[in-house]
């Protein structure tokens, strides 16, 4: 498609058949990437709105003013940094007698089996993670199971981010309060933990611990920790 080759003399009237060739080129730049239209939009103008807020016939590749970074949105409307990539760390432990106690989750070791009570391992081998580069923990996600029915549930079970062994971000708690026992029901329940409201950011070189706290007893619990780089 030509370009509009004559520049006027009025500021506004530039600005305005300006943005009118970025559409028009907008229109022209639509990739196939990984079999999937993207449409790449034009930078916005100092004060114009940062997030598209058409209703997209496909992806959409976009820089926003705010913070120079590249943003993708679906066709769902779900928003995120191109350069970010997900982090996730998972980990699993097994307490034989149950535990109630407050204990921090083996990112370390990423899983333990113990017969003690509580099992408190507070020693760096397994409990602490070393961050490789800087991100964040945007959610935990947690299974858990108890021997037999009669076994109480954990109930209220708080989650709380360390950083250089202190408190990060506030207690978060969830009611964990069905979990499949024996061979009964045992992938009924995800429980997910939402610390993406937190202080939730770790520089590389952090150590990171997590805290897991419920008002019953844990049995068996398998934990991932969500985040992403940033």
């Amino acid at each position: 498609m030509r370009p509009i080759d004559r520049k006027p003399s009025d500021k506004n009237t530039y600005q305005a058949i300006n943005r009118l060739q970025q559409q028009i080129d907008a229109i022209e730049k639509k990739e196939i990437i990984n079999n999937t239209i993207v449409e790449i939009l034009p930078t916005p103008f100092p004060g114009e709105e940062d997030t598209p807020t058409n209703t997209p016939t496909s992806g959409q590749l976009y820089v926003k003013n705010s913070d120079g970074d590249l943003y993708y949105k679906n066709l769902k409307g779900v928003e995120w940094k191109v350069n970010n990539q997900r982090w996730e760390r998972s980990s699993s432990f097994f307490h034989a007698f149950g535990n109630n106690s407050s204990e921090m989750i083996p990112l370390a070791g990423g899983s333990i089996t113990t017969t003690d009570k509580p099992a408190d391992d507070f020693d760096i081998d397994d409990s602490y993670y070393v961050v490789p580069y800087d991100l964040k923990v945007t959610s935990l996600k947690g299974l858990f199971s108890k021997q037999q029915a009669l076994n109480p549930n954990p109930g209220d079970t708080t989650i709380t981010l360390y950083k250089n062994g202190t408190a990060l971000s506030n207690a978060v708690t969830v009611n964990v309060s069905s979990v499949g026992y024996d061979q009964t029901n045992l992938f009924q329940n995800i429980y997910t933990w939402d610390l993406s409201k937190e202080t939730n950011t770790y520089k590389a070189g952090d150590v990171m611990g997590i805290e897991i706290d419920p008002t019953n007893f844990i049995y068996y619990a398998s934990l991932t920790a969500i985040g992403e780089y940033i």
